[in-house]
């Protein structure tokens, strides 16, 4: 179980002197033993929240806690883009559309894998997917999911100016906040995903009896079905999202696997 633990921060190698894993770390490949506070931090989240306004802690790069003021969306505005409400409406389907090709690809490739027995590569096929997904929205990975679509602003200067007037405004509050609830569900299948690929590449470096006593597999195993699980809410959530924009004029259709 603490090797499992110690797999989210790198490879682990050993028991080190207090019996806690070393790993290698990701990123920047020092080799260290982990600390209680790693070890303790809830799994699966970059950060949380200590429930004083927008403040959160998450371990820094020493195992220890960090404290730090958290304003994704003040972040996000240093970097809109500015577009008419039909450039807008594009821009959002075809942005959209990357991220959830990224993960329906992903999701086909877990669908396939091989479990019993154990079957390698299921790590490097899902980075195979979403490598590139996580390569363009680097602020998902600290929990702005929900904050992407808001990348792309419809300026309603602009937009009466090429309309001469005539034009409905950039006023779509609902579809703004279903994009909202459409990115952070797509958010957590991209982090959920990314869960099963660091288990299943520790899980590789296991013989076949390791692997099975340890309790890796079964951990793959469960992380795989909670995500298969949570899939359909992002198609119920896109399916909203189509039904709003179509009824505004703007039809962002994006699917799971298929167009509208």
């Amino acid at each position: 179980m603490e090797l499992a633990a110690g797999a989210r921060y790198g490879r682990p190698l050993y028991a080190g002197a207090s019996g806690r894993p070393v790993v290698v770390l990701e990123g920047s490949g020092e080799v260290r033993e982990l600390t209680e506070y790693e070890l303790n931090f809830p799994e699966g989240q970059a950060f949380v929240s200590v429930g004083d306004g927008l403040t959160v802690r998450a371990p820094g790069p020493r195992g220890l806690g960090m404290w730090w003021d958290h304003r994704p969306a003040e972040r996000l505005r240093t970097r809109w883009t500015v577009l008419d409400r039909g450039g807008w409406g594009d821009r959002q389907e075809s942005e959209l559309d990357f991220v959830v090709g990224g993960i329906a690809g992903a999701l086909s490739r877990l669908a396939a894998h091989d479990f019993d027995p154990w079957g390698e590569g299921l790590s490097d096929a899902i980075m195979t997917e979403l490598a590139p997904v996580v390569e363009r929205y680097p602020l998902g990975e600290r929990g702005s999911w929900r904050d992407q679509p808001r990348r792309w602003r419809c300026d309603w200067e602009l937009e009466t100016d090429l309309r001469l007037g005539r034009s409905e405004g950039c006023g779509h509050a609902a579809v703004d906040e279903l994009l909202g609830d459409v990115w952070a569900e797509a958010g957590g299948l991209v982090d959920g995903l990314l869960q099963v690929a660091r288990l299943a590449e520790y899980r590789d470096r296991m013989s076949l009896d390791v692997g099975i006593v340890s309790g890796v597999t079964d951990e793959v195993l469960n992380a795989s079905l909670d995500v298969m699980e949570a899939a359909p809410a992002l198609e119920t959530a896109l399916e909203r999202l189509w039904t709003e924009s179509r009824d505004a004029e703007l039809t962002i259709a994006v699917s799971m696997g298929r167009r509208f």
